[in-house]
């Protein structure tokens, strides 16, 4: 993972706690007046359409990261029995599943 990798998953990780201290500090829905309701609204829609979006990003970079060891395992002699063990796969769907994402650079021969 490069630099500016890094910083986007910093940043995006950042992101969240903020969201979720925000959200600790909301007006429960209770206690929500007629006159707040739509600005509550608002505010509840802005926050599910940053959700996702960071929700997405921290996919992709988290998987390029999961890519990368595994890539390294591989490389390091791991079995696919034991990277598919650590990742609560089978080896053959975690072999399946780094063909798919281009994980391996090179098969290592061992």
């Amino acid at each position: 993972m490069n630099d500016q990798d890094k910083g986007r998953l910093i940043a995006v990780l950042y992101r969240i706690i903020e969201i979720t201290l925000e959200l600790k500090d909301q007006k429960p829905v209770e206690e929500i007046t007629l006159g707040e309701r739509d600005q509550a609204v608002e505010q509840s829609m802005a926050t599910l359409t940053e959700l996702t979006a960071l929700r997405k990003e921290l996919k992709q970079l988290l998987d390029q990261v999961m890519g990368e060891q595994v890539n390294r395992a591989r490389h390091l002699g791991v079995t696919w029995a034991k990277i598919g063990e650590a990742l609560g796969m089978t080896a053959a769907g975690v072999h399946k599943k780094a063909q798919a994402n281009d994980w391996i650079t090179e098969e290592p021969r061992h």
